[in-house]
């Protein structure tokens, strides 16, 4: 069934005496949080900003409802596509609906997969999860620069100035071992298993068709550095 706008297919969700009230309530919070979107989406039109793509997205929708009503989430949303995909169309709809200067609108009736706002919904989910990703192991290798070469296995043994030793050492050493940190390293390293996730390794990692880096030279030399200290079968090499 299509849908012509977004009203129609929320009035139609939360009319239905047969529809489960669990959607009616998923339906109402994500109806409010678009609207905030598209009120703060004005707001910053009116001073200048361009936006590259609609503010109104799946992963913005899935966050926001999950810190302000605890759910849907944007996994929620996706994971569920195929057997209640209306969650994902209706927050489609409102993105196409919201008129952003400067975007650009295909003319007629999206072709292929990507015409199918479910699928959409799940792109653009996994983007904002490998954007975390990336911010993730961007903070991770700024800390990594400011620390002298140390195995974990030292680290472990590390004491603190008044001599407790550190909560996060303790943590780890039943769960991780400087082996497990080196592996997880080389398999991050390595070009065939990027090519499955679309990246490129030369000097940097970095995705040949954004021209994005995920790595930069400087942060695959510090990360090629921890695993070169120790040899393959798991010796560590001498230093």
């Amino acid at each position: 069934m299509e849908w012509k706008t977004a009203d129609v297919l929320y009035n139609y969700v939360v009319s239905d005496a047969q529809i489960d009230p669990r959607l009616k309530r998923s339906f109402e919070r994500i109806k409010l949080v678009c609207d905030d979107l598209i009120t703060e989406a004005k707001a910053q039109i009116k001073r200048g900003t361009v936006f590259s793509s609609s503010p109104i997205y799946v992963a913005e929708v899935g966050r926001r409802c999950k810190e302000r009503f605890g759910g849907p989430s944007a996994e929620s949303i996706t994971r569920n596509r195929r057997t209640e995909p209306l969650k994902a169309t209706y927050i489609q709809l409102r993105a196409d609906e919201l008129d952003v200067p400067g975007l650009r609108r295909k003319e007629g009736k999206s072709e292929g997969p990507l015409g199918d706002p479910s699928v959409r919904a799940y792109i653009q989910a996994l983007e904002a999860r490998i954007k975390a990703s990336e911010e993730i192991i961007v903070g991770l290798t700024g800390s990594m620069k400011k620390m002298s070469p140390i195995s974990l296995n030292e680290a472990l043994a590390t004491t603190s100035d008044d001599g407790d030793q550190l909560e996060i050492a303790a943590g780890l050493r039943n769960v991780f071992s400087h082996h497990d940190l080196v592996a997880s390293i080389r398999r991050l390293l390595d070009a065939e298993h990027l090519v499955r996730f679309g990246l490129k390794k030369e000097r940097s990692i970095f995705n040949p068709a954004t021209g994005e880096e995920l790595l930069t030279v400087a942060e695959v030399e510090l990360f090629q550095a921890i695993v070169g200290s120790e040899r393959p079968g798991g010796e560590q090499g001498r230093r």
